[in-house]
């Protein structure tokens, strides 16, 4: 294997090796792992007993730890960071599937808590010391970690944690995990210093409270939806440019079904030269409840989140866009100032249809003078939410095979029937959505909407990625 510890790394022995593993565990075969190349070899299911398989995972895993440990992660470019972040979780789905396959056989035997030990310390950067992290003196620790997501907020952002677990506090430095005590109180833990310095706080499940979160490597005394200032999530590397990346995060890994409640999101991140980046997305406020899904087109309370929170999503099983554009500085400072506008609105609101995170994605790239396309008709919405992909993949097959007029023909008749079975839920689900109403706001959709369907169309994550899939990965708008 080429050394990527060098001042020109070559990083792309680590994606085949990345690519490797998945195609194992996607083909549900296990693998032998060459350490000597850090090379994958696929072998047949049967071929190995738990003890087999579980040897071959903790090579792969210790091996991972030893290229982790090697590099300072955050110091490289984020398409960098993303090749260490892949192998990382596909190690950790590794070892997931491995619990999963032997269960109760491999916990008797001390293979899932060694291999999980392993998985976490990449998961952290690949230098706390994995022996601590197996140990049940850490067991306090990891469920900071994990209440907080930081196994998936640290390699999304390229942050490693220190060998002696330990915390960076905002305005107070780093402080080591032991170092670190705690006051229960009724309905909150203190955690302070050992000279009596609040650090922060948690719940009783350890989970931050919501003043405080987890933001460039970090823990600040910052709420991402309800403080309305803007600050970075992370740093990158010096450059030149002034750039926005689009992202669609689709829920079904395929991208044939769209989700209409959750799961699909769009959202962006900007950065400027001086390497900050700002990722921003539109959600509700409050969780959905047995009103929002009876009232879908009815306006709710809802914010901006900064950071997005799908930033930190594990990538694994979703359909994932990125387009970037490059735009002059006045561009960008402009999707700036509306960011911040839209935090400060107290009328901000949310609408499934026509006021949702696709909308918002779409208005802030209007100010950079990105026409941005994320509407599609709602039959088309259903069919594709609803029918089986084999059965989507037929229909397109039979409709790019038949003639304009017979296309149209067949079009009507199926609009036709679906309008006559949807009439009477959607005056229903209208009435409701106007009448009922949600949180005091009003509906986005009219009864003449629901009287001639046809004529509405709705934005959605969905028609956002087929627009970015007709643009070209990287636009470079400077020079318009």
């Amino acid at each position: 294997m080429t050394s990527i510890i060098s001042n020109q790394p070559n990083y792309d022995p680590l994606k085949e090796l990345t690519v490797s593993i998945c195609d194992a565990l996607k083909s549900k075969q296990n693998f032998k792992f060459d350490r000597s190349n850090g090379t994958i070899k696929v072998v047949a299911a049967s071929a190995l007993t738990a003890r087999e398989e579980y040897k071959q995972i903790r090579k792969l895993a210790l091996y991972t730890c030893s290229i982790f440990s090697k590099q300072t992660i955050h110091d490289l470019p984020v398409d960098q960071r993303e090749i260490f972040r892949d192998l990382g979780d596909s190690v950790d789905k590794a070892v997931r599937i491995f619990k999963q396959k032997y269960g109760k056989i491999a916990s008797k035997q001390g293979y899932c808590r060694s291999l999980e030990a392993k998985a976490l310390c990449i998961k952290l950067g690949g230098v706390v010391d994995h022996n601590y992290l197996k140990s049940e003196a850490s067991k306090d620790f990891k469920a900071f970690i994990k209440a907080n997501h930081l196994h998936h907020k640290m390699p999304a952002t390229g942050y490693q944690m220190q060998e002696d677990p330990s915390l960076e506090i905002e305005g107070y430095g780093i402080v080591q995990w032991r170092d670190i005590f705690r006051q229960v109180n009724p309905l909150r833990i203190d955690h302070v210093s050992q000279d009596g310095t609040l650090l922060f706080t948690t719940d009783c499940e350890k989970k931050l409270t919501d003043d405080y979160s987890f933001i460039s490597g970090k823990i600040a005394k910052y709420n991402p939806q309800n403080d309305q200032y803007l600050r970075p999530f992370d740093t990158q590397p010096l450059s030149e440019n002034f750039s926005i990346e689009l992202y669609t995060s689709l829920d079904d890994p395929g991208g044939m079904k769209p989700r209409l409640l959750l799961g699909d999101h769009s959202y962006l991140i900007l950065t400027n030269p001086q390497g900050e980046r700002y990722s921003t997305g539109k959600l509700m406020r409050s969780y959905l409840g047995i009103r929002d899904v009876f009232a879908p087109f009815s306006m709710k309370k809802a914010c901006i989140d900064v950071p997005d929170r799908y930033v930190y999503l594990p990538k694994e099983n979703r359909n994932v866009t990125k387009t970037v554009f490059y735009v002059p500085e006045d561009k960008f400072q402009k999707v700036l100032d509306a960011i911040t506008e839209a935090k400060q609105d107290p009328e901000f609101s949310f609408s499934i249809l026509k006021g949702n995170c696709s909308s918002f994605a779409a208005s802030l790239l209007s100010h950079a003078g990105i026409d941005a396309r994320c509407q599609m008709n709602w039959y088309e919405f259903l069919f594709r939410a609803i029918t089986p992909a084999f059965i989507q993949n037929g229909w397109n097959g039979f409709m790019s095979s038949i003639p304009l007029g017979l296309k149209y023909v067949v079009e009507t008749v199926a609009h036709a029937f679906a309008y006559l079975v949807g009439l009477i839920p959607g005056l229903l689900v209208w009435a409701w959505s106007h009448f009922g109403g949600c949180n005091g706001l009003c509906s986005d959709i009219s009864l003449f909407d629901v009287l001639f369907p046809w004529r509405q169309k709705m934005d959605h994550p969905f028609a956002m990625k087929r627009w970015q899939d007709s643009k070209p990965a990287i636009n470079d708008l400077t020079g318009e």
